[in-house]
């Protein structure tokens, strides 16, 4: 045996081993870097880098103790209202207060428009509010109008921003008393910039006493005898206070006069039982309800608390509740109707 010969080989051998593990080390590195390549470009993190490489920005300018919006997006206020087609935003935006420049926004263009909130007309077993229920081919015609108001302030060292935004029908055509009817109709947005002005701004003390609401007001029903108007009213009171309402009109359009929503069906005991269980089935069961004897909701039905308009579907009945309100779709209304 060569003794030379069997050691120059094994040598090679011993290289060829090197070697692989160092090839195998190597494949071990391409694979994990590739892996965390995909992974940042999956999470955008390769697009953000190569964005901040291309743009101006100041490192002067930039707050590290500030940087936690970057990483929470989901909880920054001013996400929701970004609107990524317009960059203009960038060059009103201030590092040092949060706060828009009132004077550089248009106030008198709404956030959203009424034909953004509805779906069509309702045509489903149960009425939704969130429809256009208009008709096109009567005497008369509503227009939808859309409008806001927007009040701010100082209280002491605090700061208070109200806005109120709110839709409502403007009836005109072939009706008596038209104007009565429009009146009428935008009284109830009028009423709440009203009593906020007079009887609740002098009492602000700062921004936990702040509002944003909505007033949106719909056509429910819409026919050559009877306008059915609904208005839906979400109200926020600072951070800590929610207010929900529903308020509908329903006017005969025969003679233009408002009809009064208490003598229109008989809202007995019975029927409040009726109301309940139907409730129960359209909705289910709601807590302000159950606290409630029949007796008790009977009553209540005998108050401005009622809801009551005219629907595709039939009728729409319910109740403003300390703690929202609840409404329930009445197919065979005609057997509840008051006797004149």
């Amino acid at each position: 045996m060569n003794q030379r010969n069997n050691n120059h080989r094994t040598g090679y051998v011993v290289a060829g081993v090197i070697c692989g593990f160092f090839m195998l080390l190597l494949l071990i590195g391409c694979i994990i870097i590739t892996v965390k390549i995909c992974q940042y470009a999956d999470e955008g993190k390769i697009d953000a880098w190569l964005e901040e490489e291309d743009s101006d920005w100041d490192d002067d300018d930039y707050d590290e103790d500030d940087s936690d919006w970057y990483d929470d997006e989901d909880d920054s206020d001013w996400h929701d209202e970004y609107d990524e087609d317009d960059d203009d935003w960038l060059d009103d935006y201030d590092e040092s207060d949060s706060e828009w420049d009132d004077d550089d926004y248009d106030w008198d263009e709404p956030i959203v428009t009424y034909e953004d909130m509805m779906e069509g007309p309702s045509n489903g077993k149960y009425f939704a509010y969130e429809t256009d229920n208009r008709v096109y081919d009567l005497s008369y015609q509503v227009e939808m109008i859309s409008d806001e108001y927007f009040d701010e302030g100082q209280s002491g060292d605090d700061y208070y921003t109200t806005y109120v935004q709110y839709f409502y029908p403007v009836v005109s055509g072939d009706v008596p008393n038209v104007d009565i009817i429009n009146e009428t109709i935008a009284a109830e947005w009028q009423s709440f910039i009203e009593y906020y002005e007079a009887d609740y701004r002098p009492y602000i003390t700062g921004d936990e006493d702040s509002i944003y609401a909505e007033l949106i007001g719909r056509v429910a029903y819409m026919s050559e005898d009877v306008l059915s108007i609904v208005y839906q009213e979400d109200i926020m009171y600072g951070d800590e206070y929610y207010d929900a309402y529903v308020y509908s009109l329903n006017f005969d359009m025969k003679s233009g006069v408002l009809l009064d929503n208490t003598q229109i069906l008989n809202t007995d005991e019975e029927f409040a039982k009726t109301f309940v269980i139907k409730n129960n089935v359209q909705n289910g069961e709601f807590s302000d309800l159950e606290e409630l004897s029949y007796e008790e909701i009977a009553e209540m039905m005998d108050t401005n608390r009622l809801i009551l308009f005219y629907v595709p579907q039939g009728m729409e009945v319910g109740l403003n509740t300390e703690n929202g309100w609840v409404s329930i779709t009445l197919e065979d209304y005609e057997k509840y109707l008051k006797v004149l």
